[in-house]
């Protein structure tokens, strides 16, 4: 059985920012939890992002008990709002950012070694800690 590369749990700040108020606003209780869901999905996963392909949609969709296109607007809206990288969405099918990549590493700051793909970065060289293996 491979070793996970994600967190057994992540920080929650009990202010969360305007951004996350924002999809609240829009979508109520149910935008909240897709973006704590989508959280949960990043930690606990990959530890720093998440393909978010047609599949994982489903899957989600289905835990949630929502409709994927209601998924996927929310997703897409956290996006817009910064919440993730729409580049890196985009580009790659994936849900980060920079702060998640942030909260990644400092939880994992105990661990031996940490690889990261290059093409998914958005922390700049002086961000990495020395623990941290980069891959093309």
């Amino acid at each position: 059985m491979a070793k996970s590369t994600g967190l057994p749990y992540f920080p929650l700040m009990c202010q969360l920012d305007d951004k996350i108020d924002l999809i609240e606003a829009e979508y109520g209780l149910t935008g909240f939890a897709v973006i704590i869901k989508l959280f949960q999905k990043i930690y606990g996963g990959e530890g720093y992002f998440c393909l978010w392909t047609s599949e994982v949609q489903l899957l989600l969709s289905r835990q949630l008990a929502i409709d994927t296109k209601l998924l996927k607007k929310i997703a897409d809206s956290a996006a817009e709002r910064g919440i993730f990288s729409q580049e890196l969405l985009k580009t790659h099918c994936i849900l980060t950012s920079h702060g998640i990549q942030e909260r990644y590493l400092e939880a994992a700051s105990r661990r031996k070694k940490v690889v990261l793909r290059k093409e998914y970065l958005l922390l700049s060289m002086g961000e990495i800690p020395t623990n941290v293996s980069i891959t093309e």
